[in-house]
């Protein structure tokens, strides 16, 4: 297999040496608002045991304490390792169990409990992808309760700096608020800042709230970015836009896969109103917050959205 399907022989070219029983091309697939290069077996060897396959994705940028869902899928019993090249990544598997990967680093899986190889390696023709973060800046941070559990607010001098959806109690709410937002102490919030934590409190309760107007500090965040948040942010309560409609109206018809990887990027859940794109032909689509697409549907149910695919 090759990592650049671009240069790659076609089957029964001569370019292909005769040794070479079967070259895989990569085949991209959207795991949820993301690209990933997948080379699979053979249709009729997937199903048997044992087989191999690779997954290449990145360079990424991703915000500190952002992420992307990759859409629901049963374990069927494979081992799996995830090797990081650069930055950290925080791995969340179908399971829930979660930690840190580090570049040198294995998430390793077991298969009939025999360890994977502990060697890392770089495979010939991958190369470490460039990975920039963008550090966002908090004076403060308070977690609240609300409808759907734990969220947690954090705030600037510029407006609310960020807002983070329920992870599984309010422990992991807190930790994942410190690792989004090092420098900021836990407190009291401000007047502003307490206005949009109860105006969140109160959409979140089913109560008819409008947060369009709440100040963000944007800071670091991509131009682009900031234009796909402005877009959903003009989303009405109880309605929905896909991504293609959201990228038409920020000027970029066609970059509805590129709406998407900044929705996902998004720090001001709820505010910036996410949940409230979809997928063409009205499917769910992903989903980056703790319990994914689960969460997902259960804010555009409160909101009275329509019946979802």
């Amino acid at each position: 297999m090759s990592w650049q399907p671009s240069l790659d022989p076609a089957p029964g070219d001569a370019r292909a040496c005769d040794a070479v029983e079967q070259v895989i091309v990569p085949r991209a697939r959207d795991l949820g608002g993301f690209d990933v290069r997948r080379a699979l077996p053979a249709a009729g060897k997937q199903m048997v045991s044992p087989f191999i396959f690779f997954d290449q994705m990145g360079p990424a940028e991703f915000l500190v304490g952002s992420g992307l869902d990759v859409r629901p899928h049963p374990p069927i019993g494979l081992a799996t390792v995830t090797y990081l090249f650069d930055g950290e990544l925080m791995h969340r598997d179908s399971l829930g169990a979660a930690r840190a990967i580090r570049p040198g680093e294995l998430n390793q899986g077991r298969l009939e409990g025999r360890p994977l190889s502990p060697r890392p390696r770089r495979f010939a023709g991958v190369h470490p992808p460039a990975r920039k973060v963008v550090m966002m800046t908090a004076q403060g941070f308070a977690l609240f309760h609300t409808a759907v559990g734990p969220c947690g607010l954090a705030w600037s001098e510029r407006g609310v700096a960020g807002v983070q959806l329920p992870e599984r109690d309010e422990q992991a709410t807190r930790a994942r608020m410190r690792l989004r937002f090092p420098k900021a102490r836990e407190g009291e919030p401000p007047p502003a800042a307490r206005r949009a934590r109860d105006a969140i409190v109160a959409l979140l309760a089913g109560e008819p709230r409008d947060l369009s107007a709440i100040a963000l500090d944007m800071e670091g965040v991509p131009a682009f970015h900031r234009r796909v948040y402005e877009a959903a942010r003009d989303i009405p309560r109880g309605a929905t836009l896909s991504y293609g409609d959201v990228a038409r109206r920020v000027g970029a018809s066609g970059a509805a896969r590129a709406v998407g990887q900044a929705l996902a990027r998004n720090p001001f859940a709820v505010i910036v109103p996410c949940h409230r794109v979809l997928s063409a032909g009205g499917r769910i689509g992903g989903f980056s917050a703790n319990e994914g697409v689960e969460t997902k549907r259960r804010l555009l149910a409160i909101e009275g959205a329509g019946e979802l695919v």
